[in-house]
């Protein structure tokens, strides 16, 4: 039970929580621009993006922390064969590399949601790179190498998010 908590769960709820944010930031973002810098008030959409990344973030390094503890018993070269394995499965690829992929993927997203918090203040070049790495990597995990639910939400969170992205350019262009 420990095991389901610590390692499904919380990468479901950071899956949450990153889509979460990524609707506050696709949502609130001006004219195509990050606004210069979030407002004061906690309540506020884009301070909304920033906490709920970082929460994510949070759950991501517990799943991280817990599947190398719990699943792969701290060994580095079983998670290592263990993504070897997976990665050939589903693409035909033996690609043990995506450990460190995933190492990237959380400290990037980990650093950036601190940034965001602690600063108040995000780079639209800076936060549009971050975005972009981070949603092209948790697409891979949750469509291509999840099966089921998970892969279907993904899916149906990515187009939601896509759609609602080109709305929003088409009315601020439009103004």
């Amino acid at each position: 039970m420990l095991e389901f908590l610590l390692v499904r769960v919380s990468v479901w709820l950071a899956c949450v929580a990153w889509f979460a944010g990524a609707f506050c930031r696709v949502l609130f973002a001006r004219q195509g621009k990050a606004p210069a810098a979030l407002p004061t008030h906690p309540r506020g959409v884009e301070a909304a993006y920033g906490w709920l990344w970082l929460v994510g973030s949070m759950f991501m390094t517990i799943h991280i922390a817990a599947s190398y503890g719990l699943v792969h018993h701290w060994s580095h070269r079983d998670a290592v064969e263990v993504t070897a394995r997976e990665s050939f499965r589903v693409t035909g690829i033996r690609a043990g590399w995506g450990v460190y992929v995933n190492f990237l993927f959380a400290i990037a997203w980990l650093s950036y949601s601190i940034a965001l918090v602690a600063k108040r203040y995000r780079n639209s070049r800076i936060d549009r790179s971050v975005y972009v790495f981070l949603a092209i990597i948790l697409g891979f995990a949750t469509v291509v190498f999840e099966a089921g639910v998970i892969r279907y939400a993904a899916l149906v969170a990515f187009i939601a998010l896509s759609v609602l992205h080109v709305r929003i350019k088409s009315a601020n262009a439009m103004e």
